[in-house]
């Protein structure tokens, strides 16, 4: 009996190391690995229409459960298909096993797998992993057999290593076709992780900082990643007394948004008044050129990766950089602070900061002038009002997260997700992998026009169809490159040209109507008075497992 082909270990072998889903998107160099994936039935296959698709379909799964995903693209073509959702993952920080095949390396059958077709020459390129170098922690071409599982837990263990992200790993079409004797598994031993900590010294001079601090002020962006996370810093800024800033783009849920200490999503509004910061999983938390901490300001950075070296150019100044893991860190703080008057003042004072930053943000939504049209933050809060606390909220609305952060109430961990903003077309993919990995949650997903197109809808709408994973899009549609529009006035004011003619989308399209193309619930809104019942026809069609789609014409 001919023993397995290497190609059939690899499959075998990502199921030993943890990956549970392999996101495909097949070509000619796969046939191995297809041999595999038809004996084994772990990892479990998803065909994906698009390479980008599968990319953020591993993303959004590997957002929830901080589980690496294996994305499987063809050659040289799949890899440069994969496009921003490379971007995506690496400074999103999530976990990602991306493998390639290779151009047959032999050309005239000298080995199993040689080439066969003309393409196979036109694929052939010096540098394939240079492709993506910029953006993976490690590349590497699999040689051998004998080493299979050895590669693939080094993969899979710098994937998830802090601060995680995107692999990749390239195998040549006559390595896989080669025969892989075994006696066994051959999985190395992978340890566990310690989570670390302050130092006893860093944590007395934490504590002495937060007793004499007037306005201290938590800053993170993906803390909540973990979700236990959650409870621990709430009970930090409780019992110590802190006013916490979810910075945007808050990529997870770190805060409960309707508790007193919760101090929003913009922390250049505080910059002024916070005496003391303390950053926490969170790489860019304000935007020097718009404003820097105030003058006689502390600055903490608390990171398992506090220098930022994925960053080429990264200036915010801090005074004191601990190498810890914040949910560590701010459980400790909370356990030895015993300055219960300062806290219990301190809270009470801060609280009624944000109760007033709520109330105006509120405010803001009632204004007489939009009875007649539909705003981003209408929309917003209509969606609050009829979403319920534990439906996943996924964003990529972009120019207009902010005002879904302000408007559309979120208090349960795990309930909203969103990205770096930044490789548009993520929120498609997402969302699949989200309701993959949550499937008894109902995911309802916000992107923009520009958003919405560039997440190849299609495919999304396919792969949804085909493996039972219904979500409702709503789509903030300005018609236009809102954030292109901005930037020509952030750079010029009034630059003395159109610039709507340089961002617009001419015609105007119903994109509700791509929903018919899996027999889904599509529609168009753009009178406020029906907005409520058009979501909640949307999410009606999800619960029937429909995937549905509303484009909502809104009005900035």
């Amino acid at each position: 009996m001919a023993s397995p082909e290497v190609g059939e270990r690899v499959i075998e072998t990502l199921g030993d190391v943890g990956i549970s889903y392999v996101f495909s998107t097949f070509g000619t160099d796969h046939p191995p690995l297809i041999k595999g994936l038809a004996k084994h039935d772990d990892p479990t296959l998803i065909l994906a229409p698009h390479e980008m698709l599968a990319a953020s379909a591993a993303h959004g799964y590997a957002q929830v459960t901080n589980e690496p995903q294996a994305v499987l693209v063809h050659v040289d073509v799949g890899t440069a298909n994969l496009g921003a959702s490379v971007h995506n993952a690496a400074r999103s920080r999530v976990p990602m096993f991306i493998l390639a095949g290779r151009t047959p390396v032999t050309t005239r059958n000298e080995q199993p797998g040689s080439r066969s077709i003309f393409v196979h020459y036109y694929q052939d390129v010096y540098d394939q992993h240079g492709l993506l170098r910029e953006y993976a922690k490690w590349t590497y071409e699999l040689e051998t057999g004998a080493n299979v599982g050895t590669v693939l837990a080094r993969g899979h263990d710098l994937a998830t290593a802090a601060p995680a992200g995107p692999v990749y790993l390239t195998l040549p079409r006559e390595v896989l076709r080669q025969e892989c004797e075994t006696t066994g598994r051959s999985v190395p031993r992978r340890p566990d992780r310690v989570t670390a900590t302050a130092t006893t010294g860093a944590r007395e001079e934490l504590l002495a900082l937060l007793r004499d601090a007037s306005h201290p002020l938590v800053v993170t962006s993906y803390l909540g990643r973990d979700e236990s996370a959650v409870g621990v810093l709430e009970t930090f800024a409780e019992t110590c007394g802190v006013g916490v800033v979810e910075a945007a783009p808050a990529f997870d849920l770190s805060f409960d948004r309707e508790h007193p200490l919760h101090f929003g999503f913009v922390t250049e509004e505080h910059l002024d008044e916070a005496d003391l910061l303390l950053v926490a999983n969170c790489d860019v938390p304000w935007v020097p050129s718009r404003k820097t901490p105030a003058e006689g300001s502390t600055v903490v950075h608390i990171d398992p990766d506090p220098e930022k070296p994925q960053y080429p150019l990264w200036d915010f100044e801090v005074d004191h950089r601990l190498r810890a893991e914040p949910k560590a860190v701010f459980a400790d703080l909370a356990a030895a602070f015993d300055e219960t008057g300062v806290a219990s003042e301190r809270r009470d004072r801060l609280a009624e900061v944000g109760r007033r930053r709520r109330e105006e943000v509120r405010s803001g939504v009632a204004d007489p002038a939009d009875a007649d049209r539909i705003t981003p933050g209408s929309l917003s809060a209509v969606l609050g009002e009829v979403l319920e606390d534990d439906d996943i909220v996924v964003d990529e609305t972009v120019t207009n997260t902010v005002d879904v952060l302000r408007h559309l109430t979120r208090t349960e961990p795990g309930s909203y997700y969103s990205y770096c903003s930044s490789g548009l077309g993520w929120a498609g993919g997402a969302s699949l992998g989200i309701k993959l990995a949550r499937p008894a949650s109902r995911v309802v997903s916000l992107v923009g026009d520009g958003s919405f197109v560039l997440g190849n809808p299609v495919a999304a709408l396919q792969t949804a169809a085909a493996y039972d994973l219904p979500s409702l899009t709503v789509v903030y549609n300005n018609r236009r490159w809102r954030a292109v529009e901005d930037a020509i006035r952030d750079q010029y004011g009034e630059p003395g040209f159109d610039a709507r003619s340089f961002t617009e989308y001419a015609p105007e399209s119903n994109l509700a109507r791509l929903a018919e193309v899996v027999g889904g619930y599509g529609e168009r809104v753009d009178d406020p008075t029906e907005l409520a019942g058009a979501i909640e026809s949307g999410l009606a069609a999800v619960d029937d497992g429909d995937p549905a789609i509303l484009d909502v014409r809104i009005t900035e």
